[in-house]
């Protein structure tokens, strides 16, 4: 994902504020931003959090279902299927030292993948017998978000391919399609 990070000058005795860059980005999977709060003060004061949304689609703070775990604190955790696929979001955090009455703040900026556009899987050949025939499989797509990272997977099942209660899906095959 992209991303950059912005803060504001401070005073040289407020706390530090800071906000771990995003590695990934799934949609369908909870997205934790991490911040780091140092305070500078001798001895060091108790910080207060707070987060807030400069812009992101879809995203309200005080919505529950969204931020599960509430925004004053070090970590804004965001429930899965929140977030917009394609969209650019901005959050700000303001980290205080709630002893000194001083806090400094720092804004972050990340982009949510959007899916591929187009997407092909040519398997050959078409018939064939499990665990006898070899398989190829090719994939093509197109995402402006490279490297597009896809695994192939398969299913057991009996000869009269009902599936087992028990079913699990296991890895075949992962690939990356760069876009050379």
């Amino acid at each position: 994902p992209s991303t950059s990070s912005s803060s504001s000058s401070v005073p040289s005795s407020s706390p530090l504020a800071y906000i771990v860059p995003l590695v990934n980005i799934t949609l369908h999977h909870k997205t934790v931003l991490r911040g780091v709060g140092i305070s500078r003060m001798a001895p060091p004061g108790p910080l207060s959090f707070s987060w807030s949304v400069i812009s992101c689609p879809g995203l309200d703070l005080l919505n529950v279902a969204h931020v599960p775990v509430g925004s004053n604190k070090p970590e804004l955790v965001i429930s899965p299927r929140v977030l917009v696929q394609g969209s650019n979001c901005s959050v700000a955090l303001s980290v205080a030292d709630t002893s000194a009455g001083l806090s400094s703040s720092v804004s972050y900026s990340f982009s949510i993948p959007a899916s591929p556009s187009r997407a092909s899987i040519i398997v050959t050949p078409s018939e064939g017998m499990a665990m006898i025939t070899p398989f190829y499989v090719s994939l093509s797509a197109t995402s402006s978000d490279l490297p597009l990272l896809y695994s192939l997977r398969y299913m057991l099942t009996d000869a009269l391919g009902i599936e087992p209660a028990n079913v699990s899906l296991h890895p075949l095959a992962s690939a990356s399609l760069d876009g050379n």
